[in-house]
């Protein structure tokens, strides 16, 4: 199981749709560009509202890279979110709002065109079956080779407990690299698709360390 494979370079911008605006509130188009390890999300726009708000983005009911911005007296702000993470291409949301409420104004947009997005997601789903697979192995080997020395332990207990042991060290390996691609895929991806996959996936892998 490999941690995902995403090329490098600037992230393409579409916009998906005008913004949703209330009374003077506005948002600009958000400016995506990748320099030096580092994402970035310029937003601009004007709003009416006081008090603390937030620039964030969205998608499929989860937020993330909350950064906070602060009008000027005419309730014009500009910012940029900025994160090593990627954003793969896909269709997000760009959202101001207070903390932890509802968004004051917000704006659909997309990172690369329609084939990006296709060909995002196709990797991100062999992924998540590469993954899927890798463990599903990792679980039959264990009960095999478990039930085979366990079977063969009665005639000679000592050899086949130490046999299960030293197998039982390589499969524990194999598994504890599994962990870390998941806590890779974690730490890359912002808003990944299907964000569902990955705490699964990390179930069956507590799972089969319970069972191990």
């Amino acid at each position: 199981m490999r941690p995902i494979d995403v090329a490098p370079g600037l992230l393409l911008l579409a916009l998906a749709a005008a913004p949703a605006a209330r009374g003077d509130d506005r948002l600009e188009p958000p400016a995506i560009s990748r320099s030096r390890g580092l994402l970035s999300i310029s937003v601009e726009g004007r709003v009416a509202s006081s008090g603390p708000l937030v620039a964030r983005v969205r998608r499929d009911g989860a937020t993330a890279l909350d950064l906070t911005v602060t009008p000027d007296d005419k309730g014009a702000f500009r910012a940029a979110l900025l994160t090593p993470r990627l954003l793969l291409p896909d269709h997000y949301v760009l959202e101001i709002g207070p903390p932890g409420g509802a968004a004051v104004v917000s704006r659909p947009f997309q990172v690369g065109d329609d084939d990006e997005v296709v060909a995002a997601r196709a990797r991100l789903e062999a992924w998540y079956r590469a993954a899927h697979g890798a463990l599903r192995d990792l679980a039959v080997g264990l009960e095999r080779r478990g039930l085979f020395h366990r079977a063969l332990a009665a005639q000679d207990h000592a050899l086949h407990v130490a046999r299960f042991d030293a197998a039982f060290e390589g499969w524990s390996a194999a598994l504890r690299a599994a962990r870390m691609d998941l806590a890779t895929w974690e730490r890359r991806l912002v808003l990944p698709w299907r964000p569902e996959a990955g705490p699964a996936l990390l179930e069956v892998v507590r799972a089969l360390e319970a069972r191990g």
